[in-house]
């Protein structure tokens, strides 16, 4: 196949867009292809910036088949922003990239597309392009790519990259940490989008380049940083691309349209309800125009806009609509929202036929990135690269027609995320610039700013600069595990030095969990010390059950400020509303003693459930809640709303899902929601989403947990079960509301407490004559013949017999409280199909199972020599295809094949074994996985007890000290040091200080014979000791291959493990 070279990039970008390229984005193509990504780009809102996500796909795909040094740009590209809403978007445009270069690939076909899609293939990965999402950061969040050779764009926020690249992800465990901080910080490009509002995080990017240039013996040239914005500050980056004359022929209808806008004081007592009926005054001028308008209205603080919001919809009732746009919002919610409304606002898709104005209230979110097309906009007064902002959501694409503005100043109070003197100083500005003083006006648009520059620039935010990024603070972060203390916060090197609010905390609403359990499982945690930890423990265990049951996912999770969290619980409703929707802004927590308020989970993963009052709530910590606490609706945020939140798990997961299954709940509280809840139809056949049901895929579903039931085994059709519902089943707007007794719901509720009766009466020996599997299978049918979507679907999917069951676990006062199906192989959106073919990390997945389980379980014995010679291929092949020198991959290749030799410990085999001991004794061959280790945590405990398994024991580093004692083992290899360290580190553990396992009274001693060799090891690899030599190798190592590098070797070799060990269980 011919290379592509620049000239090409028109034609590819034309058959992707259906337009042709400006001809900046020609000469960046060039550019790149000729010396690298240009440090910045300096070009106008609406003329084109996000075309860099085509750009970076070409540029890559032009340079297939070169190494790291030898390419101009990364196999990873970041595209960065600080408005949450907006990584959404721009995910959606790089999704269509990659489904259409999917598409192309397996046409075999030979246009402009299909070549760069196979030309992107010979990297290895399993797509031509994956697109990742990191908008929120969770614990045990699927991972956002999962071979380290697959061509990636991920669309991320400041928060979820920067924390990752500096070794702390938000909400991610400390053991995944190094490989997010690898793949992030080697072979990689970040574009700053609006760089302007990420200028600190700039700064420590450009640090981090300087430091990986130390490295001894460098994996990787240095991090590629691009700085972009419509507005650069001085000092943002030398010989920026800009347009020039031809760009501003072709775009003269957008540079040179008029965005007039008036200048307006308001009392601050009645600003939102003026800036309501100015809107309306907008529309009121724009009447006559077909469409009917969309009037933006951007406000400053959450709050305000939510007031502005509510003032609206009581003051134009039928007569318009009206959403509330913020980025403080479940991505469940979101999601929806941005259906309702996407073809009245898209540029280029507006529909014609809106016959009712759409007001569009919205915060900061709208700045960057979003293609807005308003009519009109009214917007409160913020810094002048703010405003620039906002205006180029007006009259997008330049057409021949009015678009008036106003731009409102609040009098006498500021009451605003910016600083009253940046605030005052700009209104003084553009009032200097009016034409009439009187009535003051200026001209928004592009061409109207810069002549109102002349002679006299605008003032300007000063960015708050980072902290010296010192040697010493990077060595804290880069020990891992185990965290050391103290630990440098990383929010001051993303926002800077004034930003010292540090992570959001993600919360969840659940209905499953009463407010009343969980006040009574605080309070026991409270008088454990003392009246004995037997009730705490008793809740603890039943919380963690729960969750672990059905783990937490990002679709239903809120990201919100620590101090808005805290508020908010202590019921101080009102001062958890003045948030801005910047990431990283500072804001006063006055102290508060633990205890006050109302209590919450905060989860960490399985066996890691912790009862936690609002003050002991921590940044990146996931937090779960009873929906009973209110706080949120459809639009987000609202800490003032006391009526239940909706739970909006299974709607989410059914949109959204992973391919490895969703579980669907049946209790009476969500039983009762389903009828309360409006049907949410998108995503289904015949639904308001227009898209047919993927069929479930033939792939194997995976093993059933040893509890597991079959959902309808045995269970014959009942008449009464599936007698039509003449109801309907769905009459309730309210998701907060009480549902009305239906008799689909009746119905429903019956068999549910029969069901649940059954269960609750088979520890006590009872027999009711009632068959749990037979009710189980009642209850799905009422729900698939009477219930809403998505619950019909559901239950029909279970009903077709690709399921299993299990119960709650036992209350500790009520027993059995409901069940969880368990579908298997359901796909339930065109995003699954992404998922599935490796195109995107759908970002709502939680991946439940503990990396621990994936290292045993397989869901059948796979022999250890199979796995290793599997994980090896697998290494070797990575490393190749990421370009590294030979003699690295020959280290990673030698690794991986001895990373699970400490598995051969006796007590390992018989863990392996389901705790058999009998059965690991006559075994032919040790085992690398098992299809007898239980994949629920209770029950890899019990087996560990039984295996006599001391806990912290690691089989990694037993491995890594067969490997050192056995010097055949790493014959011909250039670094010895690195292929132990490897071998040890692949569990993410040993960064620098290996875990200290507990006191093993009776050590063993075993034979291993391998590949030809006669091995001796031993449980006691005593490396967790001071002098065992662990820690200087890990320093050595970071010096050799700098503080990336070297967890990018890491990362290889695990990432081929995890995906081995996904082909083994059948993935």
């Amino acid at each position: 196949m011919r290379e592509l070279t620049a000239k090409d990039f028109a034609a590819f970008f034309h058959e992707v867009t259906g337009l042709q390229p400006y001809p900046w984005q020609e000469r960046l193509v060039e550019r790149i292809l000729a010396e690298g990504w240009p440090e910045a780009i300096e070009v106008p809102t609406g003329c084109g910036k996000t075309a860099v996500v085509e750009i970076a796909a070409f540029t890559l795909a032009a340079q297939a088949g070169r190494s790291p040094w030898e390419r101009t740009t990364g196999l990873r590209f970041f595209y960065v922003v600080d408005r949450r809403l907006i990584v959404d978007q721009a995910a959606e445009r790089a999704q269509a990239l990659a489904r259409l270069l999917f598409r192309r690939w397996q046409e075999g076909d030979d246009g402009p597309v299909g070549r760069v899609a196979k030309a992107l293939m010979t990297f290895g990965g399993q797509v031509p392009l994956h697109v990742a999402v990191l908008r929120g950061g969770m614990y045990r969040q699927s991972r956002w790519v999962d071979m380290p050779n697959q061509p990636t764009l991920c669309m991320t926020t400041v928060d979820q990259i920067g924390s990752r690249l500096l070794f702390r992800g938000y909400g991610v465990s400390e053991y995944q940490r190094p490989i997010d901080a690898a793949l992030a910080g080697v072979d990689a490009v970040f574009v700053l989008d609006e760089a302007h509002l990420s200028w600190p995080f700039l700064e420590t990017l450009r640090t981090i380049q300087r430091y990986q240039a130390l490295a001894e013996q460098p994996v990787a040239p240095p991090l590629r940083v691009v700085a972009m914005s419509a507005t650069l500050p001085p000092g943002a980056g030398e010989r920026p691309v800009r347009l020039d004359a031809r760009d501003r022929t072709i775009l003269q209808a957008r540079l040179g349209a008029q965005k007039v806008a008036r200048l307006v004081e308001i009392n601050a007592r009645s600003f939102e309800a003026q800036l309501a009926k100015l809107a309306q005054e907008l529309a009121s001028d724009l009447a006559g125009q077909s469409p009917a308008p969309v009037v933006g209205v951007v406000v400053n603080r959450v709050g305000g806009a939510r007031q502005v919001f509510q003032q609206l919809r009581e003051q134009v009732g039928d007569e318009a609509d009206a959403v509330l746009l913020t980025g403080r919002i479940r991505p469940y919610d979101r999601d929806r929202l941005l259906d309702r409304i996407r073809g009245r606002v898209v540029a280029g898709q507006r529909r014609q036929d809106a016959d009712r104005p759409l007001f569009v209230v919205a915060t900061q979110t709208v700045e960057v990135g979003a293609d807005f097309d308003f009519d009109a906009l009214v917007t409160e007064l913020a810094p002048l690269e703010a405003l620039l902002q906002r205006f180029g959501r007006l009259n997008r694409t330049g057409a021949p027609r009015p678009a008036p503005a106003i731009i409102a100043r609040r009098k006498a109070r500021n009451d605003s995320v910016y600083p009253a003197d940046v605030l005052d100083a700009c209104w003084n500005w553009l009032v200097a610039r009016a034409d009439d003083p009187r009535r003051p006006q200026v001209d928004f648009g592009y061409e109207g700013f810069e002549r109102m520059k002349q002679g006299d620039p605008p003032p300007v935010l000063s960015p708050s600069p980072p902290p010296l990024l010192l040697p010493a603070v990077l060595e804290r972060w880069v020990q891992t595990s185990p965290t050391p203390d103290p630990d440098p916060d990383v929010a001051p090197y993303l926002h800077g030095l004034e930003a010292l609010s540090p992570a959001d905390v993600q919360v969840v609403w659940r209905a499953d969990i009463d407010p009343d359990d969980l006040r009574a499982a605080a309070e026991a945690a409270q008088r454990a010390p003392q009246s004995g930890e037997g009730e705490q423990q008793d809740w603890t265990a039943y919380f963690d059950s729960l969750l672990t049951l059905v783990p937490p996912r990002l679709h239903e999770a809120l990201a919100l400020p620590v101090w808005v969290v805290r508020r908010w619980l202590e019921e101080r409703a009102s001062d958890a509303d003045p948030l801005g929707d910047d990431e990283g802004a500072p804001a006063p927590d006055p102290a508060t003693g633990p205890g006050k308020g109302r209590p919450a989970l905060r989860w960490q993963g399985p066996a890691n459930v912790q009862v936690v009052w609002p003050r002991q709530i921590r940044p990146g910590d996931t937090v779960v809640v009873p929906a009973a606490y209110g706080g949120v609706d459809e639009y987000g945020w609202h800490p003032a709303r006391t009526t239940p939140a909706r739970d909006v798990y299974e709607l989410g997961a059914a949109r959204d899902s992973s391919p490895w299954g969703i579980r669907l709940r049946l209790h009476e509280t969500g039983l009762r929601a389903v009828w309360a809840g409006e049907r949410d139809d998108a995503g289904f056949a015949g639904g308001a989403g227009g898209f047919a049901r993927t069929r479930p895929d033939a792939r194997p579903a995976g093993a059933v947990p040893s509890n597991a039931r079959a959902a309808t085994a045995g269970a014959p059709e009942t008449a009464d079960a599936t007698a039509p519902d003449e109801t309907g089943g769905h009459a309730l707007p309210d998701a907060g509301g009480a549902a009305e007794e239906t008799p689909a719901l009746e119905r429903a509720l019956n068999r549910l407490r029969q069901l649940l009766d059954a269960l609750n009466q088979e520890d006590t020996g009872v027999d009711t004559g009632n068959d749990p599997n037979l009710l189980l299978k009642e209850l799905l049918q009422i729900l698939r013949d009477s219930a809403p979507e998505p619950w019909r679907s559901l239950a029909e999917h279970a009903l077709e017999g690709r399921s299993s069951w299990h119960p709650y676990p036992r209350h500790p006062r009520r027993g059995v409280t409901g069940v969880v199906v368990e579908l298997q192989g359901w796909h339930g959106s065109p995003r699954d199909e992404l998922a599935a073919w490796g195109f995107a990390t759908a970002p709502e997945d939680v991946v439940a199972e503990e990396e621990e389980t994936e290292s045993a379980y397989a869901g059948r014995a796979v022999p250890l020599a199979e796995h290793s010679e599997h994980v090896a291929g697998k290494a070797e092949t990575f490393a190749r295809q990421c370009g590294l020198a030979e003699r690295l991959v020959a280290c990673i290749e030698r690794a991986a094949r001895l990373h699970d030799l400490g598995k051969a410990e006796p007590r390992m085999q018989v863990l392996l074994h389901g705790g058999d001991p009998f059965a690991a004794a006559v075994a032919p061959e040790p085992l690398a996985k098992s299809a007898r280790v239980p994949r629920e945590w209770t029950g890899r405990v019990l087996a560990a007890e039984l295996a006599a398994f001391p806990r912290g024991l690691r089989h990694e580093f037993i491995a890594a000290r067969l490997a050192e004692r056995h010097p055949a083992l790493l014959a011909g290899v250039a670094d010895r040091e690195l292929v132990i360290y490897l071998i040890g580190s692949h569990h993410g553990r040993g960064r620098p200080f290996p875990p200290i396992p507990m006191p093993d009274p009776s050590p063993t001693t075993f034979k291993l014979r391998w590949e030809g060799l006669r091995l001796e090891g031993s449980s006691a690899h005593g490396w967790e000791r001071l002098g065992s030599g662990w820690v200087d190798v890990f320093w050595t190592l970071v010096r050799r291959y700098g503080y990336w590098g070297l967890a990018y070797l890491e990362a290889i070799v695990r990432l081929a493990d995890h995906r081995a060990s996904a082909e083994e269980v059948g993935r």
